[in-house]
């Protein structure tokens, strides 16, 4: 391979206004309303599965017995924090002793630590398995300082020159030149994505601040909190921030994307505070950069997920930023289909959750992401 390329700057193809633009967000929220609502019956599904498992483990009168003991000493616990008398008690005092009540009435139920642990185990892998499916078009992002020999494999472009776009040297007559688009970008938006039917949240109190802009600034804020837990509560908060602009090709073809990216934060943060024994809780946050493409009335969508964290009731706490604040990432995606010379509509984006099952533990799970958009880059796959 000769010597890398540099980026040419298109300026026409990324300002007109985007065509039948109200038809486009139509298709692109039916179809993500679709996905999340089959996420969500499945997660149910699942949470339901554990609830099962612990009453088959325990009997359905050892059941309830469970769930009426754990609801007294939360209460009992609340209440003798009361003041006066209860500025000056141990909390975690009483709180050991309201769960070795819990733990006796288990062991009276005959139920060891070993079967809890199998029904938790399988839950949460299960729970992975539908909360962070990688199929064919889901794919990893990439560091650029860590994969430099991968960008010019992939590109054929110039590693050293991503945060700028350097004077025209390719011939602006090649169908399969690379056509980059630079903020400010045509149109921007962010939002929950809604589910139309399910169960999510579960009494949760979730906060959730989605941000696009112009500028090419892209993210989310999600925070999923409850402190008053029952036997299997989730939720499942979604958000998707994007850009948007129209795309005409030179060429037909299979189309070939290039997203850079600068990471401006990517922050996580849980806390599972066991109650009364038996109890185990579940997070993840997924952060990924997607492409999302109307071509004809027709979607297809590709995702490179940048950060995945995934932990529970039997690790520590997490706190902090796990991608490098500052740092540049790629994205690479080619189209499934031929794309024609007409003009279609693109968005780049990013896809944020923070997923919380619970089961009598205390949660709080909070993630935050923010990226700039720096360029994206398009050509007919030579």
């Amino acid at each position: 391979m000769g010597k890398p390329r540099s980026l040419r700057r298109v300026p026409s193809l990324a300002t007109p206004t985007l065509p039948s633009g109200e038809e486009v967000i139509r298709i692109q929220t039916q179809s993500e309303q679709k996905a999340a609502a089959a996420i969500d019956r499945k997660v149910a599904a699942i949470a339901e599965e554990s609830r099962r498992r612990l009453r088959d483990l325990v009997g359905r009168k050892g059941y309830d017995d469970l769930r009426t003991a754990i609801r007294s000493e939360r209460r009992a616990l609340q209440e003798l924090r009361q003041p006066p008398e209860g500025l000056e008690r141990d909390f975690w005092a009483d709180h050991r002793a309201g769960r070795k009540r819990v733990d006796a009435l288990l062991r009276k139920l005959g139920v060891s630590a070993d079967k809890l642990k199998r029904i938790q185990n399988d839950t949460q892998a299960k729970l992975g398995k539908v909360l962070a499916p990688v199929g064919g078009n889901t794919g990893p992002g990439y560091n650029l300082a860590n994969h430099h020999h991968h960008w010019e494999e992939l590109t054929g472009l110039d590693p050293n020159a991503v945060s700028t776009i350097a004077p025209p040297h390719d011939d602006p007559n090649d169908p399969h030149r690379w056509i980059p688009f630079l903020p400010p970008y045509p149109e921007c938006g962010a939002g929950r994505v809604p589910v139309p039917y399910g169960s999510t949240d579960q009494g949760f109190n979730v906060d959730v601040k989605p941000f696009g802009f112009t500028e090419g600034f892209i993210g989310s804020d999600i925070t999923c909190s409850k402190s008053d837990t029952g036997d299997g509560d989730y939720a499942w908060p979604l958000t998707k921030s994007y850009v948007r602009f129209p795309i005409q090709m030179p060429a037909i073809g299979r189309m070939d994307v290039i997203v850079m990216a600068l990471c401006v934060r990517d922050y996580h943060e849980t806390s599972m505070v066991d109650e009364f024994g038996g109890s185990y809780a579940h997070a993840h946050h997924e952060n990924s950069i997607y492409m999302y493409m109307v071509a004809g009335g027709r979607v297809e969508e590709h995702q490179a997920r940048m950060s995945y964290v995934q932990t529970d009731s039997d690790h520590p706490p997490l706190l902090g930023n796990h991608l490098i604040p500052g740092t540049y990432h790629f994205a690479y995606f080619t189209t499934d289909r031929i794309i024609g010379m007409s003009r279609h509509s693109l968005s780049i984006g990013n896809i944020h959750s923070n997923g919380v099952l619970t089961n009598d533990m205390a949660v709080r799970s909070k993630s935050s992401c923010l990226w700039l958009l720096t360029f994206v880059s398009c050509r007919i796959k030579p």
